[in-house]
C-alpha cells in the first residue's frame, strides 16, 4: 500500500481548516458507529489509525477514531503517532468531536480511490507569521499540496500568488499542487456594482492553476458533500506519472523540460534524488539539453554531483570538467573540506594527507573524471580502502581499469562507474563482497554479463545498468529484497527471470530499448511498482492495447495470469520479554471475544520455550507467538524471529515500585536487549512496546512519568542511526522515524512531540548501535481495571490495547504483507495439513524436503519454482512453516511443525546429559534417551544429526557433542594458551567491534569455526567456553591473505602444515570480539576466521555491522590495560600506534612480526602452580571450601553515581542480578578491575551465599573510613571497604542502605543474616563457613579452575598461613 503525503497551505481566514475537519469527520463515521457497537460489548469492531472497518472492502476511516473516551489524556489524543493508552484516570472526557478536532493537524488513515487503498498523510500547515520559519520542515517528503484561497477575497489569491506558492516551490520546486477555491457559497451574495470586489468563478480559477502550473483547479463550500473529491484528486495526482506531471508547468511547451530538468535549475538535490528513478537522466529539452547540462549553465555543483552519482552521462564535459578529482563529505556543510584536482596524483596525496591530520573522520564522496584508468584502479585498490568513504563515482576514465574492491570498509554505499572499461565482459568478482553497498551503476561500461554473486548485495536499493550489453538477468536477483531501482535499459535483454516477481520492495523498473519479446507474469506480483519502462522492445505479450494504458494496467493484466487471488488477513505476532513480566496474559486477553471485566484473564502457567495460539483481533488474524522469558532460551528463540512480523516488548510496570532502590535500577535493561535481538535478525519489524499490571496501586504518577522519561530515553539513544539507517524509508507512525519523544513534567507524563535537529553523521571506531520501527507503546493492565472508572466494570487498557494491536497489524498487512495471496498457495498449504493429520511418520517426525514440497505442489497446480519459492517465503514470514534458505545445511528442510521444532530445542539446551556437576554444555550421544524421551531409539541419532546442520551443537568427539549456549564461563589455562607468543612465533591481534553482539553470537561463530574445519588435534586439544574458544590449527586460506596471495608460487600454502593457534574471545559488555593468532604466517589463517564471522552475519543476523582493527602487538604483550587499535595501514613507510610504537611497514603489521620494543621483564611468581593445580607450600592441594569469600550482589543496571562503570556485567542479558567479586587483600578489600558475572538462578543462590553478601554490604557503610575523629587512626577501622567513587562516600552508604532494604523485600529469608554485631559478622566474612567453590561455579555457571576464579587468583600468604583471593596486581 503506498503512502502519500498531501499538506494543506493558504490564508488563516480562507476556510482551510475547515476543509480539513469537513473531510476528516465524513470518513470518521464509521468510527463513530463502531464505537457505538463497542459499548455494546463487542471490542473486535473499534477501529483506529487507518484500521479497516468490517466488511469485504476495507473502508476508509478516521485514524483517531477512539474518541470521547472517558480516561483518555486529551494531549495524548493529539499526537496518535506514538500513544500513551490510558494515563491517568482523572482527567476529564471530551466532550465532543467536534473540541477534539479542533486540536488536530494531522491525519493518517487508509483511504480508497478508485479501487485501490492508499495510507493518506494528511497535514494542515500552520498559517501564521510567527511559523513561517519552521513550516517548510513538514513540507519533506510531500507528495501534493492543496494551495487554498478564497474566491471572494481577492487578497488571499495575492497571498497565494506571492507567498504560498513561490514557498512551495522555494522547498519543493517539482511537488504538484491543486489550486483550491473555497467559500464559494458567499460567491452568490456579490453585490454586481462593486466591480472592485468580484468574485473569481471556476473559470477564471482554472486560467489561475494554468497560469501558476497548478495541476487542477477545484472548489470548495462548506457543508459541500463532495469534499472527498478534493482529496480523492489529490491522491491520484500524487500517483501520476512523472513525466505527465511534466507537462502542467506553464512553459512545457515552450522548453519542453521535464521535472528533472526544474531541479537541477533550482539546485534541489532532494528533488533530484526524488526522481532519478522515474525519469531517464539523460533525457533530452527542446534544444537537446540534458538535465546534466542545465545544470552545468547554472552552475549547480549540487546538481551536478547528485546527477552524476545516479549515473547521467557526461560525455562532453567542458573544460574545468574534463579532467576533474573532487572530495568533499556526505554531510557538508559551508566550512567543510573540499578538495579539487586535476591530477589524480597530487589529489591522493591531499586527500590521504587529510585524514592523516583530521581530527574527525566523517563520511567522504569521492569524484573522478577522466582520468587514467591504471591510476584509477590503483586509487580505489590502496588509498580507498583506508579512507571511510561513502559514495565513488567514476567516468570516463581512458583506458581499462583492474579494480580490487575485497577491501573496502564497511561504511561503503555508493558506486557508480559510467564510460570505463573493466577489461572483462563482467563485473570485478570483487565487487560482490562489498555487502554494504546500497546503490550500483554501471553504465556504458561493456559489461554482458551478471555473475549469479549478484545476490550477494543484500543491501543493494539501485542497480542502474544502463548502456550495457547485458543479456540475462541472473536468477539470484530474487534475494535482493531491498532493491527498489533496476535501470536496464538499452541492454540486449532477451527475455526476463521469474524470480524477478520475488522483488517485493522495488518501485522502478526499466527495461527501455531491449530485444524483450514478452513479459515475466511474476511481474504481476510486484504490488509496489510505480514505473515500467518497456518502449522501444519487440513485445507481442502483452498485447499492444494492454501496453499503452501504462503501469497499473500491465500489473493487472500479468496477475491474472498467476493464480486465482484470494484476500489474506494474517499476520505474524510474537511476544517477548523477560519472566514472569505478564506476556501469557497479555496473548490470553487478545483472545477474548468479549470486553474484559475487572476479574481479569485469571492465573496462568509458564511459557515453557514457545507457545502458538490464533487470535482473531479486529479484521486480522493473528498467529501469536509467544516466547518464554528464561534466559536459557535465547538459542532457540532466535530461530523463530522473521521479518514482516509484529512485535510485542513487554516489562513490568510493577517492578519499579519495589522499594525505593527499585526506581534506581535500570528496569528497561531486557527491553533494549530485546529491541536490539530483534533488529539484528529482522531490521524492518514494526515494534510495540507494552507496560504491565498498570493497575498496581504502588504505581503513582511520578512513577509513571519516571516510566515513560525511560521509555523516552531508551528511544532517544537509538533515534539518529535509527533515522540515518532509514532515511528514505521512514514508517508511518513510528516514533523513530517521524519526530522525538518528548515528556511533559505534569502528574499525568502526557507524551507529545517535536522536531529534532539532525546531527551529521560521523562514523567511530564502533558502528552505532540501532533498533526497528517503534509503532506505539501501551500500558495495560491483564488483571485489573485501569483506569480505575466509577460505576463501569470494563477494563479500557485492554479494550485500547486490542484496538492498537489491530491497527498496526493492519497497516503491516498493507505495507509489509501482501493482502491478496493466490488461491494455490492455500491448496499447498491444507495439502500439508492433511498429510500431517493422516501419516503418522509426518506426526512424529513433522520434516519434509524441498524434493517432496514440491512434489506436493506440483499436484496442486503450482509448478513453476518461483512460484513455490515465494510460497515457502511467505508462509515462513507467516509463521506457517519454518525454512532457512540462506542456511546451505538445512536449506533442503521444511519444517512443518514450528511447535515441534520448538520443543525438541528446549529439550536440547536444556539436556542433563552432560557432567554429573550439572549443564557443562557436553551433550552426551550414549545418553540421548535422556535428552529426547518420547523420540524413538532409532531417530534420536537423526534428531542430533538435524540439530547438528541448525546449528545448535557440534561434535567434539565420537560419543560426544558440544552445545555452546549452555558451555560455562572461563577461560584458557597458560599451558593451552600462554600470556606471550614464543621466539619462532609472529602474532595478528584484531578486535572486531559490532554495533551489537546478540546473546547467541559466540555460540553461532564458534559452531561455524568448527564447520569450516579450523580446530584440529595437532597441537593442543581445542578449549571451547561460552566467550572464549583456543584451538590449534593447520588450515590456511585457499588464497592465501592479502600479503601472500601474489607470492602463491614461493608460499606453497597447499602443502604447509606449520601449526598456528587461535583464540577467539568476546566481550559481551562492548559488544566486541579480539581474535589473537599464533605461528608462522598467522596472516594467512586471519581469512578463514573473518570468513567465518562474515558467514554468522550474513546468514543470522543481517541487522548488526562491524569494524576490524588491528591490535599494536607492542602494547599488547606490554601489558596495556587499552592498547592502540590501527583502523588502517600507512602503504609507504612505518606505522605507529597511538603510543608511540614503531611496529614497522604495513608488510610487517600483516606478516605478524614482532616490534622490537622493551617489554617489563616477567612479574616474580607468588605459590607455585604445576599442571593447572594450586599447591599451597605444605603441598596440599587447594580444597573446595577455598572460595573467594567476598561476593558482592547487585541488580544488573544499578544507577548510583558512587559505582560509575564498576558495575559492569560479562553478559549480554542487561536485567536481574550480578555478583562482583572483591579483592581481599588484607586490610584493604576493594573491587577489581574485571567485569562481574550475572546470576542466571537469583534464588537458588541467596539460599547458599546470601548471608554473607548481606554482610559484606552492611559492613560496606558501617567500616567508614570518617569512623576516627580525624580519619587518620586506622586502628578504629579493622579493614577498608572499598566499593565506589571516595569522594561519593555519602551516597554510597546510602545506596547501600536502600539496596539491602530491596533485598529483603524481594527476598525476606535475608532479613535474619542482617540481624548481629559488626564484629560477629566481620568474623563471618573473614570465615570460609558455608562456601564451596563448585556450587559458586556451577551457580554462575563459570569453568572451575583450582586456583583462579573469575578476575581473582587464589595465593597462600605467609604471614597470616591462609589463603587469599586476590586480584591479580596484588596477587603479583
Amino acid at each position: 500500500m503506498r503512502t502519500v503525503k498531501c499538506v494543506i497551505v493558504g490564508d488563516e481566514d480562507v476556510d482551510k481548516r475547515e476543509l480539513f475537519l469537513q473531510y476528516t469527520a465524513s470518513l470518521n463515521a464509521e468510527v463513530e458507529t463502531a464505537n457505538v457497537t463497542e459499548e455494546d460489548g463487542s471490542s473486535s469492531d473499534v477501529s483506529r489509525k487507518g484500521v479497516h472497518s468490517k466488511g469485504t472492502v476495507p473502508q476508509e476511516v478516521f485514524e483517531n477514531g477512539d474518541i470521547g473516551v472517558e480516561g483518555e489524556d486529551e494531549s495524548n489524543k493529539r499526537h496518535p503517532h506514538f500513544q500513551v493508552i490510558h494515563l491517568s484516570s482523572e482527567k476529564g472526557s471530551i466532550s465532543s468531536v467536534e473540541s477534539h478536532q479542533d486540536s488536530i493537524d494531522q491525519w493518517t488513515g487508509v483511504v480508497t480511490v478508485s479501487g485501490k487503498h492508499y495510507l493518506l498523510d494528511l497535514r494542515d500547515a500552520h498559517c501564521e507569521e510567527a511559523y513561517d520559519n519552521i513550516r517548510p520542515d513538514t513540507y519533506s517528503d510531500t507528495d501534493v499540496f492543496l494551495v487554498c484561497f478564497s474566491v471572494v477575497r481577492s487578497i488571499s489569491w495575492e497571498n497565494a500568488l506571492n507567498k504560498w506558492i513561490p514557498e512551495i516551490r522555494l522547498h519543493c520546486p517539482v511537488t504538484p499542487f491543486i489550486l483550491v477555491g473555497t467559500q464559494t457559497e458567499w460567491r452568490e451574495l456579490w453585490d454586481e456594482r462593486d466591480a472592485s470586489k468580484k468574485p473569481v468563478f471556476h473559470v477564471t480559477g482554472t486560467g489561475y492553476a494554468q497560469q501558476v502550473g497548478a495541476v487542477k483547479y477545484l472548489e470548495f463550500a462548506l457543508g459541500d458533500n463532495e469534499v472527498r473529491e478534493v482529496f480523492n484528486a489529490a491522491v491520484q495526482i500524487s500517483v501520476m506519472d512523472k513525466t505527465t506531471l511534466s507537462t502542467f508547468h506553464p512553459d512545457f511547451d515552450k522548453e519542453g523540460s521535464n521535472l528533472l530538468h526544474r531541479a537541477a535549475k533550482c539546485n534541489h538535490v532532494p528533488s533530484l534524488e526524488a526522481l532519478v528513478d522515474f525519469i531517464d537522466v539523460n533525457a533530452k529539452d527542446k534544444v537537446l539539453h540534458t538535465a546534466i547540462d542545465v545544470a552545468m549553465k547554472k552552475d549547480s555543483l549540487d546538481a551536478i554531483r547528485c546527477l552524476l552519482e545516479s549515473g547521467c552521462e557526461f560525455p562532453n564535459p567542458p573544460d574545468p570538467w574534463e579532467k576533474r578529482c573532487e572530495f568533499w563529505f556526505s554531510d557538508e556543510d559551508e566550512d567543510s573540506e573540499h578538495v579539487v584536482n586535476s591530477n589524480i596524483t597530487d589529489f591522493t596525496r591531499q586527500v590521504t594527507f587529510f585524514y592523516t591530520t583530521a581530527s574527525r573522520r566523517p563520511l567522504a564522496k569521492i569524484l573522478l573524471i577522466g582520468q587514467n584508468g591504471t591510476e584509477v584502479a590503483n586509487f580505489v585498490n590502496e588509498t580507498v580502502p583506508m579512507l571511510p568513504v561513502r559514495s565513488l563515482t567514476i567516468l570516463n576514465s581512458e583506458g581499462p581499469s583492474l579494480f580490487d574492491f575485497s577491501q573496502i570498509q564497511s561504511c561503503f554505499e555508493s558506486l557508480t562507474v559510467t564510460n570505463c572499461d573493466f577489461g572483462s565482459a563482467e563485473l570485478p568478482g570483487t565487487l560482490y563482497s562489498v555487502v554494504s553497498m546500497k546503490s550500483l551503476c554501471v553504465v556504458k561500461c561493456g559489461v554482458s554479463r551478471l555473475s549469479e554473486q549478484l545476490g550477494e548485495l543484500k543491501s543493494l536499493q539501485r542497480l542502474r545498468l544502463s548502456g550495457n550489453k547485458i543479456r540475462k538477468l541472473p536468477d539470484t536477483i530474487s534475494r535482493l529484497q531491498k532493491l527498489k531501482y533496476i535501470h536496464c535499459d538499452r541492454n540486449a535483454l532477451e527475455n526476463l527471470p521469474d524470480t524477478l516477481g520475488c522483488l517485493g520492495s522495488l518501485e522502478s523498473l526499466d527495461l527501455t530499448s531491449n530485444k524483450l519479446e514478452k513479459l515475466s507474469a511474476s511481474i504481476g506480483l510486484l504490488n509496489r511498482l510505480q514505473f515500467l519502462g518497456i518502449t522501444r522492445n519487440r513485445l507481442k505479450f502483452p498485447p499492444s492495447h494492454i501496453l499503452n494504458k501504462g503501469t497499473e494496467s500491465i500489473l493487472e493484466f500479468l496477475s491474472g495470469f498467476l493464480d486465482d487471488p484470494v484476500s489474506n488477513n494474517q499476520i505474524k505476532v510474537i511476544v517477548v520479554g523477560g519472566n514472569g513480566v505478564g506476556k501469557t496474559s497479555l496473548v490470553k486477553g487478545l483472545s477474548h471475544t468479549k470486553d474484559w471485566r475487572i476479574s481479569g484473564v485469571g492465573p496462568t502457567t509458564t511459557t515453557d520455550g514457545l507457545e502458538i495460539s490464533s487470535v482473531n483481533v479486529m479484521n486480522s488474524k493473528l498467529k501469536v507467538f509467544d516466547l518464554g522469558g528464561d534466559e536459557s532460551f535465547f538459542s532457540s528463540h532466535h530461530f523463530f524471529l522473521s521479518e514482516n512480523t509484529l512485535y510485542q516488548v513487554v516489562f513490568d510496570m510493577s517492578a519499579y515500585t519495589v522499594t525505593k532502590t527499585s526506581c534506581s535500577v535500570y528496569q528497561l535493561g531486557r527491553v533494549d536487549l530485546w529491541l536490539q535481538i530483534i533488529f539484528s535478525r529482522a531490521p524492518n519489524s514494526h515494534v510495540m512496546i507494552v507496560g504491565t499490571h498498570a493497575d498496581d496501586p504502588k504505581l503513582t504518577d511520578d512513577i509513571r512519568v519516571r516510566i515513560r522519561q525511560d521509555i523516552e530515553n531508551l528511544l532517544s539513544k537509538y533515534r539518529s542511526e535509527h533515522r540515518r539507517q532509514f532515511e528514505g524509508e521512514a514508517v508511518p507512525h513510528c516514533g523513530l522515524c517521524e519526530s522525538t519523544l518528548v515528556c511533559e513534567s505534569t502528574s499525568t507524563g502526557s507524551l507529545f512531540y517535536v522536531q529534532e535537529q539532525a546531527v551529521p553523521h560521523v562514523p567511530g571506531l564502533v558502528p552505532s548501535p540501532c533498533i526497528p520501527h517503534v509503532v506505539g507503546y501501551y500500558e495495560v493492565s491483564c488483571q485489573g481495571q485501569f483506569p480505575k472508572q466509577f460505576l463501569r466494570s470494563k477494563n479500557r487498557s485492554m479494550q485500547k490495547f486490542k484496538v492498537g494491536v489491530g491497527a498496526s497489524a493492519s497497516i503491516l498487512l498493507n505495507t509489509k504483507v501482501s493482502s491478496r495471496i493466490p488461491q494455490k498457495c492455500l491448496y499447498v498449504r491444507d495439502r500439508i495439513l492433511e498429510m500431517c493429520n493422516a501419516e503418522s511418520e509426518l506426526k512424529n517426525w513433522p520434516l519434509l524436503t524441498y524434493d517432496r514440497l514440491r512434489e506436493i505442489a506440483n499436484g496442486c497446480g503450482v509448478k513453476q519454482d518461483f512460484k513455490l519459492k515465494a510460497l515457502m517465503t511467505y508462509f515462513h514470514s507467516q509463521g506457517e512453516i519454518l525454512w532457512y534458505e540462506d542456511m546451505p545445511d538445512i536449506g533442503d528442510v521444511i519444517f512443518i511443525d514450528p511447535l515441534w521444532l520448538s520443543k525438541q530445542m528446549c529439550l536440547l539446551v536444556r539436556s542433563p546429559s552432560g557432567a554429573s556437576s550439572g549443564l557443562d554444555g557436553i551433550l552426551r550421544i550414549d545418553n540421548l534417551a535422556k535428552t529426547w524421551p518420547d523420540v524413538p531409539e532409532g531417530q534420536r541419532f537423526a534428531m542430533l544429526t538435524l540439530f547438528r546442520n541448525v546449528g545448535l551443537c557440534f561434535p567434539l568427539s565420537k560419543t560426544e557433542d558440544v552445545v555452546p549456549f549452555q558451555l560455562p564461563i572461563g577461560r584458557a589455562d597458560e599451558d593451552t594458551w600462554p600470556t606471550k607468543p614464543s621466539d619462532n612465533q609472529r602474532q595478528v591481534s584484531c578486535e572486531f567491534h559490532f554495533s551489537f553482539l546478540p546473546p547467541t553470537f559466540f555460540s553461532d561463530l564458534t559452531i561455524a569455526i568448527n564447520r569450516r574445519k579450523l580446530p584440529n588435534n595437532f597441537d593442543v586439544e581445542p578449549m571451547f567456553f561460552r566467550f572464549h574458544m583456543v584451538f590449534a590449527t593447520t588450515s590456511l586460506a585457499s588464497m592465501g591473505c592479502s600479503l601472500h596471495c601474489k607470492e602463491m608460487s614461493a608460499h606453497p600454502l597447499a602443502e604447509n602444515l606449520d601449526v598456528h593457534r587461535v583464540s577467539v574471545e568476546g566481550v559481551p559488555f562492548e559488544h566486541k570480539l579480539k581474535v589473537v593468532i599464533r605461528g608462522p604466517s598467522p596472516c594467512c589463517v586471519l581469512p578463514d576466521v573473518r570468513a567465518a564471522i562474515k558467514t554468522v552475519v550474513d546468514t543470522r543476523y543481517p541487522g548488526i555491522r562491524y569494524i576490524r582493527h588491528i591490535i599494536c602487538t607492542a602494547c599488547e604483550l606490554a601489558g596495556f590495560k587499552n592498547p592502540a587499535l590501527l583502523s588502517e595501514l600507512v602503504k609507504d613507510g612505518s606505522n605507529y600506534c597511538s603510543w608511540g610504537h614503531n611496529l614497522g611497514a604495513e608488510a610487517a603489521v600483516i606478516r605478524g612480526d614482532i616490534p622490537l620494543v622493551s617489554l617489563p621483564s616477567e612479574p616474580p611468581a607468588k605459590g607455585v602452580v604445576r599442571l593447572g593445580v594450586f599447591f599451597d607450600e605444605a603441598g596440599k592441594i587447594l580444597e573446595d571450601c577455598y572460595c573467594p569469600r567476598l561476593p558482592a550482589v547487585f541488580p544488573i543496571g544499578f544507577q548510583s553515581p558512587a559505582f560509575k562503570k564498576r558495575l559492569r556485567v560479562n553478559s549480554a542479558i542487561k536485567d536481574g542480578y550480578s555478583v562482583h567479586f572483591l579483592c581481599e587483600c588484607p586490610g584493604y578489600w576493594h573491587f577489581t578491575e574485571g567485569p562481574g558475572f550475572r546470576i542466571p538462578d537469583i534464588r537458588t543462590f541467596l539460599d547458599v551465599f546470601g548471608a554473607r553478601a548481606c554482610k559484606l554490604l552492611k559492613l560496606a557503610f558501617m567500616l567508614r573510613n570518617d569512623d576516627a575523629p580525624d580519619g587518620s587512626d586506622p586502628g578504629r577501622v579493622p579493614v577498608k571497604i572499598i566499593m565506589g567513587e571516595a569522594n561519593l562516600h555519602h551516597v554510597l552508604v546510602t545506596d547501600i542502605q536502600d539496596l539491602l532494604e530491596h533485598y529483603f523485600v524481594e527476598f525476606p529469608e535475608l532479613k535474619n543474616s542482617y540481624t548481629g554485631f559488626m564484629q560477629e559478622d566481620l568474623e563471618f566474612v573473614q570465615s570460609y563457613e558455608g562456601l564451596s567453590r563448585g556450587k559458586m561455579c556451577k551457580l554462575l555457571e563459570i569453568s572451575p579452575h583450582w586456583w583462579r576464579l573469575g578476575p581473582l587468583i587464589c595465593t597462600y600468604n605467609n604471614r597470616t598461613n591462609e589463603h587469599l583471593w586476590l586480584c591479580e596486581k596484588h596477587a603479583m
